[in-house]
């Protein structure tokens, strides 16, 4: 993953202008930004960050991979009628991945949630 592309990428998709108003949205210092683009690294925190914040796919953020898609879920205004429509076996399933998202240690939500990503960009 280079720095740069995902730095290009998150100010594509958010329409953000500048590398300031981008350290803004994402909490940090401008002089942040600038050492991210000259390291041409960025944290990960920070891109599954802008990730949840601007609603863009992982994916393309880190690989450039498909488009800047939002999650059709995470769209929908009648999102939480998905879970009526699930089975059984999906509901514990659901279940067991917000117990993970919701403990203290966001390591393991962070790869959760990563890993979703990725096998999300790639159903057809």
């Amino acid at each position: 993953m280079s720095g740069n592309d995902v730095l290009s990428r998150m100010m594509q998709a958010s329409g953000l202008k500048t590398g300031s108003s981008l350290a803004e949205a994402l909490g940090v210092s401008p002089q942040a930004i600038s050492n991210y683009r000259k390291r041409g690294a960025i944290p990960s925190s920070l891109v599954l960050k802008f990730s949840e914040k601007f609603e863009v796919s992982l994916d393309w953020l880190v690989k450039g991979n498909g488009g800047p898609r939002v999650d059709p879920y995470r769209a929908a205004p009648d999102r939480h009628s998905v879970c009526a429509e699930a089975s059984p076996e999906e509901l514990v399933c659901i279940g067991k991945m917000l117990t993970i998202f919701r403990r203290e240690n966001q390591v393991f939500a962070i790869a959760v949630k990563s890993a979703i990503e990725v096998f999300y960009a790639h159903i057809p």
